[in-house]
C-alpha cells in the first residue's frame, strides 16, 4: 500500500540489491572479501546501465553497499 515500514517502502528493492551481491561474492567466503574487491565493485556498479537506460548514480551504488556493510 506504499506505507513505508522502517524506512523501507518495498522488500523488492533490497531483494533486487541481494541478488547483485550475490552474483558479485556469492561464491566466495567472507574473510575473502578484501577492500579492493569492494572498489572494482563499486567501479563496475558505477560503469553500468539501469534498467531505465540511464547511468547508475553514486548514491544507489552506496546503498547497494550499505546493504553489504550490514552483512558483513
Amino acid at each position: 500500500n506504499g506505507v513505508k515500514v522502517a524506512g523501507k517502502r518495498s522488500i523488492e528493492y533490497i531483494e533486487f540489491i541481494l541478488k547483485t551481491l550475490l552474483e558479485q561474492f556469492g561464491h566466495r567466503h567472507i574473510r575473502s572479501i578484501k577492500p579492493n574487491d569492494l572498489e572494482t565493485f563499486k567501479q563496475k556498479r558505477l560503469a553500468s546501465i539501469t534498467m531505465h537506460g540511464r547511468r547508475r548514480t553514486l548514491a544507489s551504488v552506496n546503498r547497494e553497499l550499505s546493504i553489504l556493510r550490514t552483512i558483513l
